[in-house]
């Protein structure tokens, strides 16, 4: 029995009393011999040639001689050999070819994928076709010859890549990613393991743009803006291009399927004559923008450049969008995207009006009735204006790039608000706003009125406006000065000294700080002249007068000399110089000596020690 599919023989025989073994042999057409030898009544030749008329002949050995019997078959066909799959292109059929085998009257062709995927096709002829072969596979295609009562071997498999005989699969899964800014769209598919390189191809009415790219994505580069595009992607394998990509249709919203082979998109253009407007009492940004000439979504955002700020959004179909809580003294990018943020206008610089100043504070220099104002910088802020603003309409103001301004020449005594604004580019910020009273008005018509017998004067003035308390000071060039704080007394005054008194205003600005103003000066003229010193009393018994004599008193403009008996006799003289005679003193009498000096408004005693005494009768 010849097996088809193992090319062996299976003998089998009638047992022979007296046999010792059996032997079988398949002789070829060349004389080449394959034998089997068993015991039983059976053995199997194998390894039999293909497409050969073999000879079989049987043999029973026995001890003494050995008989032969002849049987006659053909081999199964050869596999046809060599195999050729015809390069073609597009979807038809795969035609494969082979030579043919001289005892097969018909063959058998096989194509297994490395998927899975199988074809055959039947045929009596050295060639058939393969139909609806996959694209992207790997075919094993073999061959094998039929006879009458086998079907032959099949031959050794011949590889056949489909991305090289039939056209390679469609690329799939197409999308895009567009770059408005750029004028670019980057567009992606699935790859094809078999596919060489890919062809993407962008038309429309004004322009046709490719890329070329051996991966599954390409950038498709200066694009028109306001254009629609139709995209097909194609792959190649060197040798045939497959058809186009899927079709897609692509809108602003999502995308859907289309009945033609290309995938469409729009190419917005980027928001043009981006304009903005700022409201600097509010701090709100209202953005406005040239319109697309296709319907588009806007998104607006206002992004911080510093801090931990929230940027801020808006979003919109029509071209403008206000933008509200920006921060003020804070800059910001603007920036406008069409078509749900995939095409961006130019970014826009702002600044929204500066912060009001903080920490205004003022100070009075009380000597020259001068008001500073000082404060902290302001975020955003370029320069300031501080205005001052006080009774009767006065009205004053002080622009500068510092912190800080003066008010001079202002009214004693006199309360005024000074607002303080802060500026940039653009927009001024809300004020900020304090009051400060200028220093007390100066002390009028200030007298010092001398008390002669004493140290003291007497010193007096108006009351002035915005006085809380005053003091008085009393000096001399040559002379220690005396200080007294809240009182019109003084006292401890030198002689024949001219002393000015200055009466000074204090201002107080709070339960602790006090700002002194100026004095107010007076002259105390012709004071108290000193008293004579070394006052000597000399006795004329024979004339019954007396020389009493004295060292000057300074300051003094005359001099009275003064005898007072204890009986009370009195005897005066008056004189310029420093000596004068005092006659008709009466014998036996003591008395007492003294010389005043006489200023212009008060006289200064001094008292001779001892007693001047007059001779007896």
């Amino acid at each position: 029995v010849y097996s088809c599919s193992s090319g062996m023989v299976t003998v089998t025989w009638d047992l022979v009393f007296g046999a010792n073994l059996y032997r079988a042999t398949a002789v070829d057409g060349t004389g080449a011999s394959l034998n089997c030898t068993s015991a039983s009544d059976s053995c199997q030749v194998t390894m039999l040639k293909c497409e050969e008329l073999q000879i079989l002949l049987g043999s029973v050995i026995q001890t003494f001689f050995t008989s032969l019997s002849l049987l006659s078959f053909l081999s199964v066909p050869c596999p046809p050999t060599p195999v050729i799959a015809v390069e073609t292109c597009g979807p038809g059929p795969v035609p494969v070819s082979w030579v043919a085998s001289d005892s097969a009257n018909s063959y058998t062709a096989i194509a297994v994928s490395s998927a899975g995927y199988t074809s055959a096709c039947t045929t009596n002829e050295t060639s058939c076709n393969f139909y609806n072969l996959m694209c992207g596979q790997v075919y094993n295609i073999t061959v094998a010859g039929v006879d009458n009562n086998c079907t032959g071997l099949y031959g050794d498999a011949v590889p056949l890549y489909t991305g090289n005989t039939l056209t390679p699969c469609i690329p799939t899964n197409v999308s895009s990613q567009l770059d408005c800014a750029a004028s670019i769209s980057h567009v992606f598919w699935n790859s094809d393991p078999n596919a060489a390189s890919y062809t993407v191809t962008a038309t429309n009415t004004e322009q046709m743009r490719t890329c070329v790219s051996t991966t599954p994505n390409c950038t498709l580069t200066n694009l028109l803006c306001d254009q629609t595009y139709d995209i097909s992607v194609t792959a190649t394998d060197g040798i045939c291009v497959s058809s186009e990509s899927a079709s897609i249709w692509q809108t602003r919203f999502n995308l859907i399927f289309k009945p033609s082979n290309f995938f469409i998109f729009l190419v917005p253009c980027a928001p043009g004559d981006v304009n903005t407007t700022f409201s600097c009492n509010t701090n709100d940004l209202m953005v406005s923008w040239r319109n697309s000439s296709w319907p588009l979504n806007y998104s607006i955002a206002a992004t911080p450049l510093s801090g931990n700020l929230t940027s801020a959004t808006c979003y919109t179909d029509s071209t403008d969008c206000s933008l509200s809580g920006l921060h003020c003294g804070q800059a910001y990018n603007v920036s406008v995207r069409g078509c749900f943020g995939d095409c961006p206008g130019p970014d826009i610089f702002i600044c929204p009006a500066p912060c009001a100043p903080q920490n205004l504070e003022a100070m009075t220099d009380c000597s020259t009735h001068s008001i500073w104002a000082s404060w902290n910088a302001s975020s955003g802020a370029t320069s300031y204006t501080a205005t001052m603003t006080g009774p009767n309409g006065f009205f004053e103001t002080c622009s500068t790039s510092n912190l800080m301004c003066s008010f001079s020449n202002l009214q004693c005594a006199t309360q005024y608000s000074v607002n303080v604004t802060a500026h940039d580019d653009y927009c001024t910020s809300p004020s900020a706003r304090i009051t400060m009273t200028t220093g007390p008005c100066d002390p009028l018509n200030v007298t010092a009125v001398l008390q002669c017998g004493s140290d003291a004067a007497t010193v007096s003035w108006h009351a002035s406006a915005g006085a809380a308390s005053y003091h008085v000071l009393a000096y001399a060039s040559h002379t220690t000065v005396m200080f007294t704080s809240g009182t019109d007394m003084h006292k401890g005054y030198k002689c024949n000294t001219n002393y000015h008194h200055k009466t000074t205003l204090y201002h107080f600005k709070s339960l602790f700080q006090h700002y002194p103003l100026k004095y107010n000066h007076v002259v105390l003229k012709s004071a108290e002249p000193c008293q004579p010193a070394s006052i000597e009393a000399i006795m004329d018994c024979e004339t019954k007068s007396a020389m009493v004599s004295w060292l000057p008193g300074l300051g003094a403009a005359s001099y009275v000399a003064d005898l007072t008996a204890s009986s009370g006799h009195t005897t005066t003289c008056t004189t310029n110089e420093t000596h004068c005679l005092l006659g008709s003193l009466p014998c036996g009498e003591q008395y007492n000596v003294s010389v005043a000096s006489v200023g212009d408004t008060c006289d200064s005693t001094e008292r001779m020690s001892g007693y001047l005494t007059t001779g007896t009768v």
